[in-house]
């Protein structure tokens, strides 16, 4: 752990604060999108959620949770993100792609918060959804900006690594990159078990369960 500490203090904090400022405005954005039209128009609000509920990753959910297959939840919502997290990290070279995927998660997030009161009816739902949220945001953001920094690493050899070798350069952080992934997938691991508790305590009290991951 001390190991990722120290790669983590290497990365310039401008480029996390970048990140997280792109999300904190596009969310408020959201946000306060969501609660006018929970005023102003609450069915326009629910034909959103109506086509979330729709997608096939939530019809598959649906499925697995008549079945009661909570630990195929599980496994199903962590490998769904992983693949998000470790899609990120590759196209995160690009640059682009990662600041895209924090805008469209930022809204969609932005406005779940904003009508988390037609989506859970209690403390606990809330306060899991809220971690959850938070792990997931903070993982596909890390994978991101790795991302960057392997094309970085390339167009800067000599202030990344004091060298010349451009490969030698990207391999270096390649290899640095891989430590960090290991700390998101454990983290979306997490996740993603604290995320089945919640959607268990939903189902056996008889609450529709909302998953989060997907």
């Amino acid at each position: 752990m001390k190991e990722i500490i120290e790669i983590l203090k290497k990365r310039s904090w401008k480029v996390y604060a970048f990140m997280f400022s792109l999300f904190a405005i596009f969310f408020i954005f959201s946000f306060l999108s969501a609660k006018y039209m929970l005023e102003t128009d609450p069915k326009k609000i629910d034909e959103f959620l109506l086509q979330i509920n729709q997608s096939e990753p939530i019809k598959k959910f649906h499925e697995m949770l008549k079945e009661e297959k909570f630990l195929h939840i599980s496994l199903f919502i962590f490998l769904h993100n992983s693949q998000i997290a470790i899609i990120n990290y590759f196209f995160g070279a690009t640059f682009i792609f990662p600041i895209i995927i924090q805008i469209s998660n930022s809204f969609l997030v932005g406005f779940l918060v904003g009508v988390s009161e037609k989506i859970f009816f209690n403390f606990f739902d809330f306060a899991a959804f809220l971690i959850v949220l938070l792990i997931e945001v903070v993982s596909i953001t890390l994978a991101g900006v790795e991302g960057m920094y392997i094309t970085y690493s390339f167009l800067r050899p000599e202030k990344m690594w004091k060298t010349k070798n451009r490969l030698k350069s990207v391999r270096k952080t390649v290899n640095q990159s891989m430590k960090i992934l290991i700390l998101i997938l454990l983290m979306l691991f997490i996740a993603s078990i604290i995320e089945t508790v919640s959607i268990y305590y939903q189902y056996k009290s008889n609450i529709e369960a909302f998953i989060i991951g997907i």
